[in-house]
């Protein structure tokens, strides 16, 4: 019999062993509280878009937005929020989440 395949511990930690879903050394303040208080509570399809529809209801906006601004995108992918560039070692937030 087949047994499933079974994910290690260290596949939930960084390189330095710090678990996925906490703080990383390449998160801002922004981003990570991005991640955690509007990523990790929104659910699939579209989690990205509901974590920021929802970022902009608690401040107060007036419509959602039907679209993710650049730099949550970027955080989203673990890529640098102004150049865009690949942050060695980053994980995207959906990795982070399936932590």
């Amino acid at each position: 019999m087949n047994q499933p395949e079974r994910l290690c511990y260290h596949e939930y930690m960084n390189t330095d062993g710090r678990p996925l879903w906490e703080r990383q050394p390449w998160d801002t303040n922004a981003s990570y509280q991005a991640f955690k208080d509007y990523y990790l509570p929104a659910e699939e399809p579209g989690r990205l878009l509901k974590a920021y529809q929802e970022y902009r209801r608690q401040k107060g906006a007036k419509r959602a937005s039907e679209k993710v601004p650049g730099n949550w995108s970027r955080w989203s992918r673990g890529r640098h929020p102004t150049t865009g560039d690949p942050i060695p070692g980053a994980a995207t937030w959906a990795e982070r989440a399936a932590a």
